[in-house]
């Protein structure tokens, strides 16, 4: 059977919760498909370049920030909204986003909405531990290759962090280092 005869179901939701100066707001994030990933690339790229963006590329804040603000524009729908015909949250888009929130907040949403994607997205969402402890070797002898973060999905990355933060904290080595990070008699003030 083609795909175009199949039938497809609703996309997977999320819901998400926010304060914005005193007012808490409820409203879901979808992931985005193919067509809306370009108009987010489309609108961030016309973003930038109306900024006068020195380069608009993916690196540039002003990019970047098109693309945060562009994909939650999209990501974000009412939950009050039909489940089969849901709308944006967003009633003007990135510009009230822009507007509404500050640069953290778009950041800290952006990055749930990358984390939703990710988890809804059929590429690998876990590790072995035997995959985990070659990985973080292979990042340990990169030298300055940050290729390994460009591939691998957030959630992926969130274990790396998280395994690495504990082992940190559960070795003497590395206890004995956070401590003397920490030691504030031993900084040159």
């Amino acid at each position: 059977m083609k795909f175009s005869q199949a039938q497809l179901g609703t996309r997977a939701e999320r819901s998400v919760e926010i304060d914005v100066r005193g007012t808490h707001h409820t409203f879901a994030l979808r992931p985005l498909t193919g067509t809306e990933e370009g108009i987010v690339l489309e609108r961030a790229t016309e973003y930038a370049t109306a900024k006068h963006a020195a380069k608009v590329e993916s690196g540039n804040p002003l990019f970047d920030l098109g693309i945060m603000l562009h994909s939650l524009a999209l990501a974000c729908v009412d939950v009050d909204s039909p489940e089969g015909a849901r709308e944006a949250f967003w009633d003007n888009g990135a510009a009230q986003i822009a507007d509404s929130l500050d640069t953290e907040q778009i950041a800290y949403l952006y990055a749930i909405y990358e984390r939703w994607q990710g988890e809804c997205s059929p590429t690998q969402k876990a590790m072995s531990a035997a995959q985990m402890v070659d990985t973080l070797i292979g990042i340990a002898g990169s030298d300055g290759d940050d290729s390994f973060f460009d591939r691998m999905p957030l959630g992926i990355l969130v274990s790396c962090l998280r395994i690495t933060a504990k082992l940190l904290v559960t070795s003497p080595e590395g206890r004995s280092a956070l401590t003397s990070l920490s030691d504030t008699s031993t900084s040159p003030h």
